[in-house]
């Protein structure tokens, strides 16, 4: 019998065991929650140290806590104005049961302890209390050589024990899309300066040649107004848009002469007028940034590429006189070249700058720009007109034939430069 009731206990115990140890598993793990635990850190106990460098700790722990955003952290005036409401007084606190009571009174669910001391170097050590439990969730230590590390010392203390803790209580931070992809207009001024190759006319070396194309290079003022949108895909990547209006741009005049002896009496000269028009215009890019923020700095690079429609006139004039002393003979032959063009670049762009956040949202951009157009001419068509005149005969055909279809051709082919341009402007972020 009694043989047989021993049996049946070791067996009813076994089932207990067998049931009841799952369930005592279960009941162990954390249930998750997205409400955020209160903690408080305490006054951290000061050994052979000032008690300055314990209240400079405490304030880095805290601010890194709330940083993080994991926690309730209540601030040191709170904790003061409870503890006076409760008529209770607070010390200096390094050990476990300490931060129970302190705890309790505060209606925290984690408290943080510790102290700092310093012999060569300095030695800060934490506890992440449980308070419910009355447990040590996490220790932690980190020395430090100079007190110009304390505060990554503490910035590395302040990430295990919230790890720890978010493990222990088992919160899930809810998502926040919008705080981890903000989106960024902004609208700016800039000024660019774009080198442009222009046809001019120029003597040929034999006389009753036809006229020869030249170039010269004119440098062109360029203001535009830009729209812009980034899309930060993380912290380090971003999207980017910008719209381009250019609204003016400068206009050159240039003139410029040459004289060409025929003999000791005779003598061909050519004075040209330069007449630069204006570009006006719009453009749309397409980039991809890549950010490097520290606190309210954001220095930014990007690459990408986009497309620009441009009007442009422009138009030359040339006077060929030829004079002979000896018979008191002159006569000039005149030219015009006329551009006026509609012209479709893909340019690609490189860009780099610093936003800037002022105040809130608000934030300022400074930022560098190289647009390089992909190689195409901005010289479509040139229209030619040529005529002579005599002071007795009235107006003949010229001395100097038009220019050939191979030197139209060859001013056909002047390509774009790159443009230069520095922009600043006013950004707004959306959360």
């Amino acid at each position: 019998m009694l043989r047989n009731t021993t049996l049946k206990s070791l067996i009813s115990l076994a089932l207990i065991l067998i049931l009841g140890l799952p369930v005592l598993a279960k009941d162990k793990a954390p249930a998750k929650t997205t409400e955020k635990p209160k903690i408080a850190v305490l006054a951290l106990e000061a050994k052979n140290i000032p008690a300055v460098y314990a209240d400079i700790v405490r304030d880095i722990l805290e601010v890194n806590l709330h940083k993080q955003g994991n926690f309730a952290v209540l601030e040191r005036s709170q904790i003061n104005l409870i503890m006076k409401e409760q008529k209770a007084t607070l010390n200096q606190c390094s050990e476990t049961q300490c931060a129970v009571d302190y705890g309790k009174v505060l209606s925290a669910d984690l408290v943080v302890v510790g102290s700092i001391s310093r012999l060569t170097e300095y030695n800060i050590s934490v506890k992440l209390v449980d308070i419910s439990e009355g447990r040590i969730i996490a220790a932690e230590f980190e020395q430090v050589p100079s007190d110009k590390e304390l505060d990554r010392a503490v910035n590395n203390l302040a990430g295990r024990i919230s790890r720890a803790a978010m493990k222990d209580t088992g919160y899930v931070p809810e998502p926040q899309d919008d705080d981890r992809h903000p989106m960024y207009f902004g609208i700016a001024y800039r000024y660019g300066l774009w080198e442009i190759p222009l046809p001019v006319l120029k003597l040929p070396e034999t006389p009753g040649d036809p006229i020869v194309i030249d170039k010269i290079d004119v440098l062109h003022d360029m203001m535009s107004v830009i729209a812009s949108t980034t899309y930060d895909i993380n912290t380090f990547l971003a999207l980017k848009t910008n719209a381009n209006a250019t609204v003016w741009s400068s206009q050159i005049r240039k003139s410029q002469h040459e004289t060409l002896d025929i003999t000791s009496d005779e003598y061909h000269s050519l004075s040209t007028t330069v007449k630069s028009g204006r570009f006006k215009g719009i453009g749309i890019d397409g980039l991809l940034q890549f950010n490097y923020p520290v606190l309210k700095l954001t220095p930014y690079a990007a690459i990408g590429g986009g497309y620009y429609f441009y009007r442009y006139n422009y138009s030359n004039q040339s006077y060929i006189y030829a004079n002979n002393t000896s018979t008191h003979y002159s006569d000039f032959s005149d030219g015009n070249l006329n551009i006026s063009n509609n012209i479709h670049l893909f340019m690609l762009a490189l860009e780099t700058g610093i936003n800037y956040m002022l105040i809130g949202p608000v934030g300022l951009n400074l930022s560098f720009i190289c647009n390089y157009p992909v190689k195409q001419s901005i010289i479509k068509k040139i229209s030619y007109e040529t005529r002579y005149y005599n002071n007795t005969n009235g107006y003949m055909p010229a001395n100097y034939p038009a220019p050939g279809a191979p030197n139209l051709k060859k001013a056909d082919s002047f390509n774009s430069t790159p443009i230069f341009s520095i922009q600043v402007g006013i950004v707004y972020r959306f959360m």
